[in-house]
């Protein structure tokens, strides 16, 4: 057996848009600093024509220097085989993987079965308990998922309660979400995106809604709330991020609030090497969500030292904690008077994460060793 611990990752493409492919790779990118390292990613997650089907990779994304090979689509079975063939050859002492949500059920649970009958450790690194929107048999496909796991690491303490109740055997540990993304706002706007020409000139501060656009992230509320903040202060909204939510009922819903002339959409992917600017535009990150798990949008909003006004929900008020403002859910008349408060004496930026990328290497390093042990005791135990 090498001295150097062999470490599979199960994921999303390292160069895919979104947060979660980010995490993963900030997490391959710190492993593989003291582990061999291989990638089997997911080659489809949504249908070719679907929206974010289309959509591809960010050239520009944390872990676009990563090799992965791209094999698993959640509905074909025949990939889930092949998967774990890949997965054997490699011969890890520890597999990790991404879950999300319980479209990866079957796939997952396949592979991990799989694995672990050959004596390899499977954890799960579970950015949400239960997804944010309705999906059939959830809670089955999920509890059937996710107790094949030897282990599960949870990003906020909600998410590793309903982790607990749907797999109750499975030990759990809680790590925070490090910032997906390095540095800090620039002091100039950043010449390859020149976010501050897109939104245009304002007569005001600027309110950011940042990241995919779902109901469950009360975009509508925040737009509601708009023109209640406008009768305090000239602020303008900027909303940037994937609308998964179809454009039309967004603008149909601006205009109905009346915020025609308060807010501004930039719809599509905002690409890694422009986040950084495009909060330096900003005077306050709104996060109005209905319910939530965590988010890495406060972490950045730390690291790039934008103050936070966000709803009491899920993992948010554990990551705000005291250096933000937090109102309820679903309540644009709160949302407004939080939103001013914010822009007229601005709450300081959340605390960084406490918990880094180091961290998580240790955390899963820690759960390869333990493996290792475990199976060179095996034989003496037989022995005795």
């Amino acid at each position: 057996m090498s001295s150097t611990p062999r470490v599979l990752f199960v994921g999303p493409r390292p160069d895919a848009p979104g947060g979660i492919a980010q995490f993963s790779s900030n997490l391959i990118l710190s492993v593989r600093e003291e582990a061999d390292v291989d990638v089997l990613a997911f080659r489809r997650l949504y249908p070719r024509w679907s929206k974010p089907g289309r959509l591809g990779p960010d050239a520009t994304a944390v872990g676009g220097s990563i090799p992965a090979r791209a094999v698993l689509v959640p509905w074909n079975p025949l990939t889930w085989r092949a998967g774990a063939q890949d997965a054997r050859a490699f011969d890890p002492d520890l597999v990790v993987a991404q879950w999300w949500h319980p479209l990866l059920g079957p796939c997952l649970r396949s592979l991990s079965k799989r694995l672990r009958r050959g004596g390899v450790e499977v954890v799960f690194v579970c950015h949400n308990g239960r997804p944010h929107e309705r999906f059939p048999f959830t809670r089955l496909l999920s509890r059937r998922a996710l107790r094949t796991a030897s282990r599960l690491f949870a990003l906020s303490g909600p998410v590793a309660d309903e982790l607990r109740a749907l797999a109750p055997g499975v030990p759990t540990e809680v790590l925070s979400h490090p910032p997906n993304l390095s540095g800090r706002a620039p002091a100039e706007r950043h010449p390859r995106s020149s976010w501050a020409e897109r939104i245009g000139p304002v007569d005001g501060p600027i309110v950011l809604f940042f990241g995919h656009v779902r109901r469950y992230k009360g975009l509508e509320d925040l737009v509601a709330a708009m023109p209640i903040v406008r009768e305090e202060i000239p602020a303008t909204l900027v909303v940037a991020g994937r609308f998964f939510t179809p454009l039309k009922h967004v603008r149909a819903l601006i205009e109905r609030c009346n915020a025609s002339d308060v807010v501004r959409l930039h719809p599509g992917y905002v690409r890694a090497d422009e986040i950084g600017d495009l909060f330096s535009c900003a005077d306050v990150v709104a996060l109005p969500y209905r319910e939530a798990s965590q988010s890495g949008i406060v972490s950045q909003a730390a690291l790039f030292e934008r103050p936070v006004v966000a709803t009491n929900v899920g993992g948010l008020a554990e990551a705000v904690g005291d250096r933000g403002i937090l109102v309820r859910p679903a309540r644009p008349e709160e949302l407004a008077a939080g939103i001013v408060r914010a822009l007229q004496d601005p709450p300081p930026p959340p605390a960084l994460p406490t918990v880094g990328w180091n961290d998580w290497r240790e955390a899963i390093l820690g759960a390869t060793t333990a493996h290792r042990a475990a199976l060179q005791l095996a034989p003496m135990i037989e022995a005795s």
